[in-house]
């Protein structure tokens, strides 16, 4: 849980408190109701990014190799989540190709 502290002048604080004590809606407010993340399952080591990339991709352009294992180089990254995986790609194998559209 993320606590935050908002330091506000005692008429604004009291206000607050009174209007957050109702749920009843403002209109033309937007109201949070709740702050989460999500990540997909498919982890990915920084290491294995490239192979997997040019292996999945069906690509063999040393250079675009070469410039992609240097930016997974530099960076302090050390997982990756990923959307794609295997299955999907065995199941939409025209998604592999460079320029394809379903």
């Amino acid at each position: 849980m993320v606590s935050t502290k908002v330091v506000v002048g005692a008429a604004t604080a009291s206000k607050l408190q009174a209007s957050s004590s109702s749920m009843a809606p403002n209109p033309g407010k937007a109201t949070i109701l709740a702050l989460g993340h999500g990540f997909p399952q498919q982890l990915v080591m920084q290491d294995y990014v490239v192979d997997g990339f040019m292996r999945n991709t069906n690509c063999d352009d040393p250079e675009l190799k070469e410039k992609l294992t240097r930016l997974c180089k530099t960076t302090t990254v050390k997982t990756r989540y990923v959307v794609m995986s295997e299955e999907i790609l065995k199941s939409y194998p025209s998604w592999r190709m460079r320029g394809s559209r379903q």
